[in-house]
């Protein structure tokens, strides 16, 4: 399998690629667009639990990280090649469709609970 590659050198990564994949794909599924709410969905328990590493303690990725990530890394060229849903999802669920992802995410314990433009996962 090929993998993303990392242009940051040295500790300029706060979080893992993997964790920034998982962050841009589940605020998708979450019903939210852009990354215009990232600074917001940062301190969501659960999409903190997602995006997993430091994010856990210290919060996801704000806005102008998530927009770095989406605009700089995943339009190089040689990581628009290997953009698959392997590098978001564990092996058991790669290929559920977004339908089955989207029901299944939100039956886990979780539910999505929309104030006006804002959606949140909210914990039972």
């Amino acid at each position: 399998m090929r993998v993303l590659a990392d242009p940051r050198t040295g500790k300029n990564g706060r979080h893992h690629l993997g964790g920034l994949v998982r962050q841009s794909v589940f605020s998708r599924l979450a019903g939210y667009e852009d990354v215009n709410d990232a600074d917001r969905l940062c301190r969501d328990p659960v999409m903190r639990q997602l995006v997993g590493g430091r994010a856990v303690k210290y919060g996801a990725a704000s806005a102008s990280a998530m927009g770095r990530f989406e605009t700089e890394m995943l339009t190089r060229p040689d990581n628009l090649a290997t953009c698959v849903r392997t590098l978001a999802l564990p092996k058991a669920i790669e290929t559920w469709s977004l339908t089955s992802l989207r029901e299944r995410l939100i039956k886990t314990g979780t539910r999505l609970v929309r104030h006006g433009r804002y959606a949140l996962f909210q914990m039972a």
